[in-house]
């Protein structure tokens, strides 16, 4: 093993509703008459609605579903206020301070990128990884392409893909030819003979 990708959300960072406050607080700065739920019910939907993260896709979802005219600085304003949002995990940071030394570490995340490193520096795990790449990078996972730009200059049998969701991060890395671990930190699904399933991240030195 050589690589170990891991995916942000619910995996390197728990999720408590920190792109909703983001957003919330956007909105507040450009006066928008939606609400909170009705932007964010579209931005939620952006990874069923196509096969890239893209600033403009999402900007015409949004001034389409809600019925508004928000421009490209609101998007670009939302990234920045996105990536202030982050808390530090100290079980998270003595993890990769041991996997660092025995593996080269990727992050693949489905979201932009840019507010996922802000998150990364601000949870103060950011310089452990090599690599970051987003889903404005290539086709999002569970497609195959970005799967395979995770492990360019590797066999995709020599990295480890470690996420939370089922579908995207677990089948998607099975299916690209990778190893995988699930992390399930509010107990929603059932261990398996398949692959490794874990309720805490300080459980990778056990496997790693």
């Amino acid at each position: 093993m050589k690589r170990i990708i891991f995916d942000v959300d619910n995996t390197l960072i728990k999720w408590k509703n920190e792109y909703v406050s983001a957003l919330e607080k956007t909105m507040k700065e450009f006066n928008v008459e939606a609400t909170v739920e009705e932007v964010n019910k579209v931005i939620d939907m952006q990874e069923e609605l196509h096969d890239i993260m893209d600033r403009q896709l999402m900007l015409n979802d949004i001034n389409k579903m809600c019925n508004l005219n928000l421009t490209i600085d609101f998007i670009d304003r939302l990234m920045v206020n996105q990536g202030e949002i982050s808390e530090i995990d100290e079980e998270v940071i003595e993890t990769l301070e041991y996997l660092k030394d025995k593996y080269e570490l990727y992050v693949l995340t489905n979201y932009f990128k840019e507010p996922q490193i802000g998150r990364l520096k601000k949870a103060k795990i950011l310089d452990y990884f090599s690599k970051i790449i987003g889903g404005d990078d290539a086709l999002i996972k569970p497609h195959k392409e970005i799967f395979m730009l995770a492990c360019e200059g590797i066999d995709p049998s020599e990295a480890t893909m470690v996420g939370d969701h089922a579908m995207r991060d677990i089948k998607g890395g099975i299916d690209a030819g990778l190893k995988v671990i699930q992390i399930d930190y509010f107990n929603k699904y059932e261990d398996n003979n398949e692959y490794p399933l874990i309720r805490e991240f300080k459980k990778l030195k056990d496997l790693l």
